[in-house]
């Protein structure tokens, strides 16, 4: 009976057309699994073709058909999808046989985020923050079980099956609750201004950038807060003032959860139409999450835009963050969350203004983070 329903699936799949382009998960995947998506692009062939990675794509395609007529649904069915240990262990072999890379790691952290990802958005467990970074859809919804099965077979990628199977069935959970934040801003956002930094004197100016967090509002109403206005007008002043060739505005669709405004592109919009600063010296940073990731992510932009490693950007902020940044506190979270410091703070030159130069451990990606890896 099994082998049979195994084997329905198999001819299914090899009659089934080529997926379909989806541009969105797409960007999730380069966005959350890079080093894993270069990997198997630079070794497709020999990957598809290793006979312990043909051997683990039927046994989970077995795993999946045994899913029809488990109980308790739809538990039983989402933790089929997950990577066990052995799942984990044979990949990690191929990976290095066939695909060798410096960030030997690298393949583990992205399976926990795959199955982090199943477990959270799948079978509803609390991530880190629930009451931003929640699941969308109702695991207890009758239609539910059914939903999960045909993004199965939606989310059946190119080969080699054992490992883009579960890849793309978790950023299709992603997808479904509507958590794709950390793909939907590319690169053409920051054209003009990093056009800018390529020609700019950074000679000239105190600082590389004036780094402003965002604050979300919890009015779903609200597309700026009162203190990221605020904000804002501290950082329009020293600018003004030439302390920095560069604002850098960060912070994505935070607060209320599922807003549809995003801190970066208001706090842009406001420096540009409000205080008269040049579209090209504004810098979009529309992910953010979280003061480790303002900071986190403000630090890759600066190194994306070549702007001197030993030169610091100014955090400007109002004192009560500002204190926070600068506590023991925050520097433990930023262990505690991130596995690093994602700069070094300088001697603040006032109570709302915080020296920071950027660190290159900040470019390390973490899919453990699926909103703003």
């Amino acid at each position: 009976m099994l082998k049979g329903a195994v084997l329905a699936i198999s001819l299914a799949l090899a009659a089934a057309p080529a997926p379909a382009q989806d541009r969105t998960i797409e960007t999730l995947q380069a966005r959350l699994f890079p080093v894993l998506s270069r990997r198997v692009a630079a070794h497709r062939a020999a990957l598809a073709h290793d006979p312990a990675l043909r051997r683990l794509a039927e046994a989970r395609a077995a795993r999946l058909a045994e899913a029809e007529s488990c109980t308790p649904r739809p538990a039983c069915i989402l933790d089929r999808h997950m990577l066990s240990e052995a799942d984990i262990a044979t990949i990690d072999d191929a990976l290095r046989r066939l695909a060798p890379s410096t960030d030997i790691g690298a393949w583990r952290r992205d399976a926990a985020a795959i199955n982090r990802i199943i477990a959270v958005y799948g079978k509803g467990e609390a991530p880190r923050y629930p009451k931003i970074d929640g699941m969308a859809l109702d695991p207890a919804a009758q239609d539910f079980p059914g939903l999960i099965a045909t993004l199965d077979l939606v989310a059946q990628g190119e080969e080699p099956a054992a490992i883009a199977g579960p890849m793309g069935f978790a950023l299709g959970l992603l997808d479904l609750n509507g958590r794709d934040e950390a793909a939907r801003y590319g690169e053409a956002e920051n054209a003009s201004a990093f056009a800018t930094a390529r020609r700019i004197d950074w000679a000239k100016a105190p600082y590389s950038a004036i780094i402003v967090p965002g604050a979300g509002p919890e009015d779903a109403r609200v597309a700026l807060s009162a203190w990221g206005k605020l904000r804002l007008a501290l950082a329009a002043a020293r600018f003004r003032a030439g302390e920095a060739p560069f604002v850098i505005v960060s912070g994505g669709n935070v607060h209320p959860d599922r807003t549809p405004y995003n801190e970066a592109v208001e706090m842009r919009r406001a420096l540009i139409e409000r205080f008269g600063i040049p579209a090209d010296r504004v810098v979009l940073e529309p992910y953010a999450r979280h003061t480790t990731t303002n900071l986190r992510n403000a630090a890759r932009l600066l190194i994306a835009m070549h702007a001197p490693a030993a030169k610091p950007a100014l955090i400007v902020t109002d004192r009560w963050q500002s204190g926070y940044i600068d506590s023991d506190a925050f520097a433990r979270r930023n262990q505690d969350e991130l596995g690093y410091q994602p700069g070094r703070l300088g001697a603040r030159i006032s109570p709302t203004a915080l020296p920071f130069t950027p660190s290159p451990d900040s470019l390390a990606v973490d899919p453990r983070d699926p909103l703003d890896p």
